[in-house]
């Protein structure tokens, strides 16, 4: 169904009371691995299907989380102050409807139906992992399939056991960041996960990235800063880097969309679009030391780039390869300015760009142009390093080559004669054709 609404969401000290009483009537344990990466037995219970609240810090929703609180509050937020507008506000109705209506669409991913597998199995697969407070760290997708089946048929067999969930629960008191580790480690397993995409996952990095680097204090360095965030997501430290600086791209390519593209809709329409290796291109721009004109009107060149490819105002075979030479595309637009002063081309391009669609699609068709002329010059140099080099050869070849009686046979002197003529009247020929060249 996908569009049933939480009619109701009980009080903290309700759902505590609750989910105490049920581990006290309950005997039944598990194991659980822990952040620390030991295993202990946690209480297995049951209780209410409309007991438990969704987790506000889920980062499968990033980008809608991200995109809602910046439309509730009318202006942009970071990652940080969403999840925590969500947190603050988590026995909210509406956003824990919008929490059960994200995870009901979610648990119908074609790589991992959950939806399907329940609604035929009419079995609950697997305990959901909760903290005392009702909170759901894992298994979020799972309650939202179970509520929706059990409240469009109640009575219906299989669906009716519903009204009663399997829960672990995780020990102590809540904890906000103990439940975001959990989370953590539970996303890293890739066995019964749904993976999350790189967009996602990027800009869960990069926060994780930033904590870090917080919790080091003043003496923080970026690069020990990313070597210790490598290892604990056991990625080689070229691999978490290229994540980070792809999120800072992320970050600074919803910007400028924000700022010329009327239609845009937030973080989860960029996680829709095919820019991943724009984002790394870009990323890497980023995070190259550079003076701020030159790297402005870098990005600012880039970011045109993956615009006009994405809505087709001009179409690359791959826009990546097209941003990767970043000197080369900042080139392109000193042409069509006639200007090669970095700061008057960024005030230059901030000026078309405000135009409106019709500008940054003049802008876009033109960049290309340049890229195509480029390429045609490249190709030309090929050709042209290949008619120099052949030249070259012969010449080499010719005069190297020793002539007398002991090299050519007398019987094979008048076909040497005949060749070299035919050598020279090609010559002739090739003279003539270079002298006929005319340049533009």
């Amino acid at each position: 169904m996908g569009d049933i609404s939480i009619k109701e969401v009980f009080k903290l000290s309700e759902r505590k009371k609750i989910i105490e009483a049920a581990i006290s009537a309950s005997s039944n344990k598990e194991n659980l691995e822990f952040p620390d990466k030991t295993l202990k037995a946690v209480d297995v219970v049951k209780v209410p299907i409309n007991l438990l609240i969704y987790n506000p810090d889920n980062t499968r929703y990033l980008e809608k989380i991200i995109d809602k609180v910046s439309n509730l509050l009318d202006k942009d937020v970071s990652a940080e102050e969403a999840y925590d507008y969500f947190y603050t506000n988590r026995e909210n109705i509406d956003i824990q409807t919008f929490l059960h209506d994200w995870s009901v669409t979610a648990s119908k991913d074609k790589n991992k139906n959950i939806y399907k597998e329940i609604k035929s199995t009419k079995n609950q697969t697997y305990p959901i992992l909760i903290d005392s407070s009702g909170i759901v760290i894992d298994g979020n997708r799972r309650l939202s399939v179970l509520r929706d089946l059990y409240i469009e048929n109640p009575t219906l067999t299989g669906y009716k056991s519903f009204e009663q969930v399997e829960c672990k629960v995780i020990p102590g008191s809540h904890n906000r960041t103990l439940n975001t580790d959990f989370e953590k480690i539970i996303h890293r397993k890739e066995d019964l996960q749904l993976k999350h995409g790189w967009f996602n996952e990027a800009i869960r990095i990069e926060q994780e990235f930033k904590e870090l680097f917080r919790a080091k204090g003043s003496g923080a360095q970026v690069k020990p800063t990313l070597e210790n965030l490598a290892n604990d997501l056991n990625k080689s430290y070229k691999e978490t880097e290229n994540i980070v600086s792809k999120a800072a791209a992320v970050r600074a390519y919803y910007s400028w969309r924000k700022t010329y593209d009327k239609d845009f809709k937030g973080y989860e329409q960029l996680s829709n679009e095919r820019i991943e290796q724009d984002m790394e291109e870009i990323g890497k721009v980023i995070m190259t030391q550079a003076p701020l004109a030159v790297k402005n009107i870098k990005l600012a060149v880039a970011f045109a780039v993956v615009y006009g490819h994405t809505f087709e105002y001009a179409k690359y075979k791959r826009s990546y390869e097209v941003i990767r030479n970043s000197n080369k595309l900042v080139g392109y637009f000193e042409k069509i300015s006639k200007n090669k002063d970095n700061q008057e081309n960024f005030k230059k391009i901030k000026e078309l760009l405000s135009g409106g669609d019709k500008e940054i699609e003049k802008l876009c068709k033109k960049i290309q142009k340049e890229y195509e002329k480029d390429n045609v010059k490249r190709e030309i140099d090929k050709e042209n390093q290949l008619v120099l080099a052949t030249l070259k050869r012969a010449s080499t070849s010719i005069e190297n080559m020793e002539v007398t009686d002991k090299t050519l046979l007398k019987k094979d002197k008048a076909s040497a004669l005949n060749l070299l003529k035919t050598l020279q009247q090609q010559l002739e020929k090739k003279e003539e054709e270079v002298k006929k060249i005319k340049y533009l």
